[in-house]
């Protein structure tokens, strides 16, 4: 898997690297560093233009694979509480899992109030 993994980041990165041409700053850079003729600097832009579907397909692919790895390595890890919540029913007592829900929610909100006053209250200030 890491080898399809690797290849198909070169390829992606391959694919893209011709999407940079596409910027008038590069292409700029190009006129003027280089001896390329205006036919050859389109056609280096058409073939940016034309590879961005491949591009693209290749990125899905490695995010794709990036997300079974991180999914194969975290699962292990999760299994134990998620099975453990099942076993103790807690999905069936829905009023206190509403309630641990609908708390959890408001103390993740950004600058809560109660969350300011415990961090003063902490800090001393």
């Amino acid at each position: 898997m890491s080898i399809v993994l690797f290849l198909n980041m070169v390829l992606a990165s391959a694919l893209l690297s011709l999407l940079v041409l596409q910027r008038n700053d590069v292409l700029r850079m190009l006129i003027l560093k280089t001896h390329l003729s205006v036919w050859q600097l389109l056609t280096l832009r058409f073939m940016g233009a034309a590879s961005l579907f491949p591009a693209i397909t290749a990125l899905i692919i490695v995010l794709l694979m990036l997300a079974a790895l991180l999914h194969r390595i975290l699962w292990p890890i999760l299994a134990r509480p998620v099975y453990a919540v099942y076993r103790r029913g807690v999905i069936k007592q829905s009023k206190l899992l509403g309630t641990v829900g609908i708390l959890s929610l408001s103390f993740a909100w950004p600058n809560n109030p109660l969350i300011l006053l415990i961090g003063k209250l902490i800090r001393g200030s």
